[in-house]
This record gives C-alpha cells, sequence and structure tokens, in this order.
C-alpha cells in the first residue's frame, strides 16, 4: 500500500515540477512586458531561473537525501509551496518574482531528488515521471493561461494548493532506515567512520550523478574530459541548441502574439506537445538509424524557424507547432542512441539527456530573451534556425569519423543455465567445506576432553 501512495506521489512531483515551466509559457511575456519592467529579457530571465536553481542545488539535495529522503521530500515541498504563494501574492513585483521562481526551482528538485529515493523499483518509478511529465505538457499550458485570465496570481496559488496535501501525505510515509548496505555505500570509501557525514565525502562516493534528479543505481561513465570530448560536444550541443530554440519559440510565440488571449494561447501549445507525444510513442520506431534521424529532426526544426510566423489564419499555428513537436520528437527521441554511440553507459544518458533540457530552459530563456531584447524576433529565429541547421551535418558525420562501441555479446539461454549450475554447484561445495570445519573443530573438542578425563582418572587412583 506505502509503495502504491509512493508511486502517486512522485507522479504529482513530477507533474509539478513540469507544471512550473509549462504553466508559465503562455503568459510569462504578458506578465512581464505589462508590469513594471517591460523588457523580453526579462521575461526570459524569470523563466529560466528555476532551471539555473534546479540545477546547482542538486549536490546538497543528493546530500540531504542520504541522510533521510524523506526529510528531503517534505522540505522541498515546503520550500516550492511558499514560493509560489510568494509569487501569486508579490504577483506584479518582478524581483520578488524573479526570487520566488529561483526557490521554486530549489524546492522541486529536493521534492524530486526527495521522493525518488523513497521509491525502490526504479522501473515503476520511470514510468510513473513519464506518465507526470506527460500529463503536466498537455494540461499545463491551458490550465496556466485559463488560471491566468482569471487572475494573475491563480497559477502559482493553484501550485502551492497542490504541494500542500503532498507534503502532508509524504509526513504519514514511514521511511525506511534500514537499508544500510545501501546508505554504507554511499558514506564509506576512504573517509573514516567520524567523517561519513561530511558533505563533500558523501558526494563523492554517490553512486549515481550528484547533478540528476535519478537515483542512478551506480556512477555514470560521465566524466569532465569526455564530456568535452569532440564525439560527445557534437552530440550533446546541437540537442542543447534544438531544445533551446523548441523552448523559445514556446515562450516568445504567445509574447509576441499579445492579441490572443492566455488560454488559446495555451491551447496552440498544446498542439505541438501532442505532435511530440505521438511521434515518440508511434512513429519514432519507424526510423532505424538513429544519426540520419537526428540529423532529419534537425533540419526540420531549422526550416519551421525559418518561416516567418506571423499570421492571422488559426490554423497555421497549430500545422507549424504539430511539425515542430514532430521534428523534435525526433531528435530527442534518439539521444540515448547517439550517447551510446560515443561511449556513454546508460547512467550517463539518462544524466546527460536530463541536464540537456536543463541547459535548453536555461538558454532560451536567458539567451533568447536578450536577443529579442537587443535585436528582434525574427533575427532570434532565424539566428537559433541556422545554429540548429549547422548541427545536422555535424551529428550526421560522427558514424564516419568515430569507431562505433564494441558490441555486447549476450550470452545464450544454455551459457545461462550452465554458469547458473557452475554457481548452484559453488555455494554447495562452500557449504560442503564450513561443514567439514566444524566437524573437524568439533572433533578437537571431543579428543582435548577425552585426554582430560584420562588425566583426571590417574590423578584421582594415585
Amino acid at each position: 500500500m506505502q509503495e502504491f501512495c509512493l508511486l502517486w506521489i512522485v507522479t504529482c512531483i513530477v507533474f509539478i515540477d513540469f507544471l512550473l515551466y509549462s504553466l508559465l509559457l503562455p503568459f510569462v511575456g504578458r506578465l512581464v512586458i505589462e508590469g513594471e519592467v517591460g523588457s523580453y529579457f526579462q521575461a526570459g530571465v524569470l523563466f529560466g531561473i528555476t532551471a539555473v536553481s534546479g540545477t546547482l542545488c542538486m549536490p546538497f539535495w543528493h546530500y540531504l537525501s542520504v541522510k533521510s529522503a524523506k526529510f528531503s521530500a517534505i522540505l522541498g515541498l515546503v520550500i516550492t509551496a511558499a514560493a509560489c504563494w510568494l509569487f501569486g501574492w508579490y504577483i506584479h513585483n518582478y524581483w520578488l518574482n524573479l526570487a520566488a521562481r529561483f526557490l521554486q526551482g530549489l524546492g522541486c528538485a529536493g521534492a524530486t531528488v526527495g521522493s525518488g529515493c523513497l521509491l525502490s523499483d526504479q522501473y515503476k518509478r520511470h514510468t510513473m515521471i513519464t506518465g507526470g511529465i506527460v500529463f503536466a505538457a498537455l494540461i499545463g499550458p491551458p490550465l496556466g493561461g485559463f488560471l491566468f485570465e482569471m487572475n494573475p496570481a491563480y497559477p502559482f496559488y493553484f501550485l502551492a494548493i497542490l504541494c500542500a496535501p503532498l507534503a502532508i501525505s509524504l509526513i504519514a510515509i514511514q521511511e525506511d532506515r534500514n537499508t544500510s548496505e545501501e546508505t554504507v555505500s554511499l558514506t564509506s570509501g576512504t573517509t573514516s567512520q567520524k567523517s561519513r557525514s561530511d558533505f563533500c565525502s558523501v558526494l563523492k562516493s554517490r553512486e549515481g550523478s550528484i547533478w540528476s534528479r535519478h537515483t542512478l543505481n551506480k556512477k555514470s561513465n560521465a566524466t569532465v574530459s569526455k564530456v568535452f570530448s569532440m564525439p560527445s560536444l557534437a552530440v550533446l550541443i546541437p540537442i542543447v541548441l534544438c531544445n533551446a530554440a523548441v523552448v523559445f519559440v514556446e515562450w516568445s510565440l504567445c509574447a509576441r502574439h499579445a492579441e490572443w488571449a492566455p488560454h488559446i494561447a495555451g491551447l496552440y501549445l498544446t498542439w505541438f506537445f501532442l505532435g511530440y507525444i505521438i511521434t515518440a510513442q508511434f512513429v519514432i520506431d519507424y526510423f532505424e538509424d538513429e544519426f540520419i534521424t537526428i540529423a532529419g529532426g534537425l533540419i526540420g526544426c531549422s526550416a519551421i524557424l525559418l518561416i516567418t510566423i506571423e499570421s492571422d489564419v488559426w490554423w497555421y499555428f497549430i500545422i507549424l507547432l504539430v511539425c515542430l513537436g514532430t521534428c523534435t520528437a525526433l531528435v530527442e527521441a534518439n539521444i540515448s542512441k547517439a550517447l551510446q554511440y560515443v561511449g556513454y553507459d546508460k547512467s550517463a544518458v539518462l544524466e546527460l539527456t536530463e541536464l540537456s533540457v536543463r541547459l535548453g530552459c536555461i538558454f532560451s530563456g536567458i539567451l533568447g530573451g536578450l536577443m529579442v531584447h537587443l535585436l528582434s524576433f525574427n533575427v532570434t529565429y532565424h539566428t537559433f534556425a541556422i545554429l540548429v541547421a549547422i548541427g545536422a551535418p555535424v551529428v550526421f558525420s560522427i558514424t564516419f569519423w568515430v569507431e562505433p562501441p564494441p558490441e555486447e555479446i549476450k550470452p545464450t539461454q544454455i551459457q545461462l543455465q550452465i554458469q547458473e549450475k557452475r554457481d548452484r554447484d559453488k555455494k554447495v561445495e562452500i557449504i560442503q567445506e564450513s561443514e567439514e570445519d566444524d566437524d573437524d573443530e568439533l572433533t578437537d573438542v571431543t579428543i582435548t576432553a577425552g585426554e582430560s578425563m584420562d588425566v583426571d582418572g590417574g590423578l584421582f587412583s594415585i
């Protein structure tokens, strides 16, 4: 029962984490431009600052989750709820809004890391995380626009209200503090017993990544030198640019068309996510070569960005956004295969995929907002389009100058059965040896006792 409740709590926390972005997309430009600041750069910073704080504080939450994952999750939810309430209460104060957005990212990172550590089933956790993201992507933009029309503060009060019952529910969850093997693996190593609670030693011996919200079972092979190698950068840079361009289109399109009602802008964005989800679930299996697929998706995104998004026809935007979602899915659905090709393991793939999305949110807000402020919307769209288009041949050429990884030879069923038999025989031998040792010790004890009795008999006879 507790595992079932935790599944839903984790899903709701991930839902809130994604809502921090999708809920804000339809009105972030309108909120800032109509406020006291009036700059698209400030609007972009307000949108992207959450990803900055969520990334920077991730090591702290991993450290705290080692001590108590339950406390980490509850504290993160409390911070998120307070920050959302602060944002709603001072809705037209930009600098307090900026501080509140920073705290939202900080708190939600703690909630996701802590709740993920409480959940033991990794497969179910991944499934529920995906479900939470999909649900938030579909209903987030129109819901945010609808609530903003009613009252600009309502979207943030809604997020605060969602956090409160989750924090109360986690109080009733019993944390398993008997996982000593797991705790020792995180805190042991070269450090002594007294220094296991030290921040640096805990993070150094962390099995998974300290920059990812995923609680990985083993340390990834993503080192600094490996990440900044040419094959790695040839994959990561185009992916980050694609994510940045797509997220920039989402929030800037709504900011540019101020004549749209917020809920209408949210409904437009829903078509992007529909195109993305349909492609990722049903279409992507028909594409076999990951590098050709990624290159094609990058070219498609670039072509859509080069089209001037100026029209009064409603279906024009729907077609463009559906196509943009389709091309984005072609790129992101093949990231894992491309990263594995250049030498990353599965843990590193999860870590780098998540970081690429975060970096895309940061660059879309800060860099995109600055370019619009200094130049114009069209120049920014075309600049992103050119950069994304350059990444297509770079990704496509990887197979020509990077050696493929050695294929993993999986054992056959017969080989597995033979290995299991050997393991069983080895265990039997160990048990028999231990029993023989016990018999020898018992024999020695019996002989010693018999000798002492003979001696005693001799003494008494005397």
